[in-house]
């Protein structure tokens, strides 16, 4: 059994398809065309696939309009639900950490230790003894 591209019955009405809406010759007989031969027959067949593409264009359009006035105001709302609560954290996070290291350095001129200052709840006061910053060029090689 040989295997096709398309099935036999898909090429019969694909055949008949094309030429029940031809205008070329059906059985014998000419099909009247609605437009006029020359000039004017192209014009007018041209000036109604323009209205056509015109009039889709026009449809998609206001499809499109809509939708994205859609996806934009769901856009819009995502970011000042989530994302402007979570950047304000981000300052404000930032202002107290600025905020505690001038209180450590405060601490510190009045003759605290690290550990004094470890003590009283301050974290930030001792830095890690093993960190990305204390690495030098020597110690990766």
């Amino acid at each position: 059994r040989r295997h096709f591209l398309f099935s036999p019955d898909f090429i019969d009405s694909l055949i008949f398809y094309l030429i029940s809406n031809s205008s070329f010759l059906i059985m014998g007989k000419k099909t009247t065309s609605k437009y006029p031969k020359g000039i004017l027959g192209v014009l007018q067949k041209a000036w109604k696939g323009a209205t056509k593409i015109s009039n889709s264009a026009k449809n998609i359009g206001a499809w499109l309009g809509v939708k994205g006035s859609r996806i934009l105001w769901v856009a819009a709302c995502s970011t000042l639900l989530v994302v402007v609560p979570i950047l304000f954290e981000v300052q404000r996070e930032g202002q107290i950490l600025n905020l505690e290291r001038l209180i450590i350095e405060d601490f510190r001129k009045q003759g605290y230790t690290d550990q004094d200052l470890v003590r009283m709840g301050y974290s930030t006061a001792v830095a890690p003894a093993v960190g990305l910053n204390d690495m030098t060029s020597a110690d990766v090689n």
